[in-house]
Order: C-alpha cells, then sequence, then structure tokens
C-alpha cells in the first residue's frame, strides 16, 4: 500500500491574466497510479487550497498562497512507501520522524514561501528509519542544503535532458527518451508517482529512473497528441 500526501487534486490555481487551472499534483499522481494498478491512498486536505501566480520583474513566476488547509497525519495503518508532494504549509515534514518505510518527497513546495519566493531546504533535518528519495528540478536542487548521507537518495530532472542520481556515494547520469512537447503540465508528479511504482516493484535505482521516463515520454506524446 502506498500512502499520498498531497493537496493539489481539487485545488484552484490562478494566474495574472486571470486564466484558473483545476488540479495539480494529486491529480497526476493519481492518474499514474490508477493507470498502473497499484494499491494506493490519497490524502489531502479538508478543502481546496488556492494559489495565486504572478510574474516578478524578471517575468518569472511567483506563487502566492492564497488558502490551504492542513493535511493530517496518522501512524495508524499498513503500508510499503510514503509519497509526499505539497505545500510546506499543508503538510509539516518533521511528521514522518521515526517512520518505518521508505519516503519519496517532490521537494517543490517546500521551497515555496508565503511571498512566493524560493527559500533554501535544509535536507539534513529529514529523518526516517527507511530511506528517503527526494525528487528535484535542476533549478531547485540548487536550493537545497544537504550533506548527502546514507538516508537521502536525491532523483534531479532536467526536462528532456539526463537524469542525475545522488547518493552519499557520488551521481550517475542516466539518458532519458525526449521530445519536443508543448504541454508538459504533469510530467514531474507523473515521473514522481511511476518511479515509485516501478522502484516499489523491482528495487533498482537506475531501471526505475529510466522506466519512469519512458512512462513520461508516453504520458506526454499521448498528451500533446490528444
Amino acid at each position: 500500500m502506498i500512502q499520498i500526501f498531497s493537496s493539489y487534486a481539487n485545488d484552484i490555481i490562478t494566474y495574472q491574466d486571470n486564466k484558473v487551472i483545476l488540479g495539480g499534483p494529486a491529480l497526476w499522481i493519481e492518474q499514474a497510479f490508477n493507470d498502473l494498478v497499484i494499491d494506493h491512498t490519497l490524502h489531502t486536505g479538508s478543502a481546496s487550497g488556492i494559489v495565486r501566480i504572478e510574474k516578478d520583474g524578471n517575468n518569472e513566476d511567483r506563487w502566492f498562497i492564497v488558502s490551504t488547509s492542513g493535511i493530517p497525519f496518522s501512524r495508524v495503518g499498513t503500508w510499503d512507501v510514503i509519497l509526499v508532494s505539497t505545500l510546506k504549509q499543508e503538510f509539516d515534514l518533521m511528521n514522518l520522524w521515526n517512520c518505518e518505510n521508505d519516503i519519496f518527497i517532490d521537494i517543490q513546495w517546500f521551497l515555496r514561501g508565503d511571498t512566493g519566493k524560493k527559500n533554501m531546504f535544509d535536507s539534513r533535518i529529514l529523518r526516517s528509519k527507511g530511506h528517503i528519495y527526494i525528487k528535484a528540478t535542476r533549478e531547485e536542487y540548487s536550493y537545497l542544503l544537504n550533506t548527502p548521507q546514507s538516508h537521502l537518495t536525491f532523483i534531479v530532472t532536467d526536462g528532456g535532458n539526463s537524469i542525475e542520481i545522488i547518493t552519499k556515494d557520488g551521481s550517475e547520469m542516466i539518458p532519458i527518451m525526449s521530445g519536443n512537447f508543448t504541454d508538459t503540465i504533469g510530467a514531474g508528479d507523473i515521473f514522481l508517482a511511476s518511479f515509485v511504482y516501478y522502484f516499489s516493484q523491482i528495487h533498482n535505482l537506475k531501471k526505475s529512473v529510466f522506466n519512469a521516463s519512458d512512462y513520461v515520454f508516453s504520458f506526454l506524446k499521448k498528451k500533446n497528441t490528444l
């Protein structure tokens, strides 16, 4: 059983030009798990969150948290792994201390400040009796303060470029299939979900990354064709 803590299944994201998008990480994660037919439970907040995105002076996105609701965590129950992809304002990673399970975290939302600025995140504070896998983009990884430790593995994506696996023993680049897709929304969430699926089946980092990247390629090809 995979336990998912993610809020963006029915959330509201508004842009400066008043464009509105409904959905987010949980929507894509659950879609992937349903497609791959894997047993999972989704935990979300009690109400839809609202995020507003505006452009700053450098034409970069600034994320403003308008409203959120907390996601409760309970150690009651049995699971194989935990997947976390949500805002730090909704879920406290410190609740995972002393868990006996492997934990997979999409770090992006834990780098978002209340004013939309990127924050530094010290990954050394993360602790679990299991292993912790942190998925981040190349840019997001640059905002992580960390000393690679035995319980941490970083999976760093870079658009259509090779994916880097970073452990305490060093790093390795994994080549992936890439294409020129116009709509890539959901790709990162689909990658994390499919990586968790494959890794839970074969327990091989390199093969799981490669298989997940292939799954994302197929997802984007179908999404852009439709």
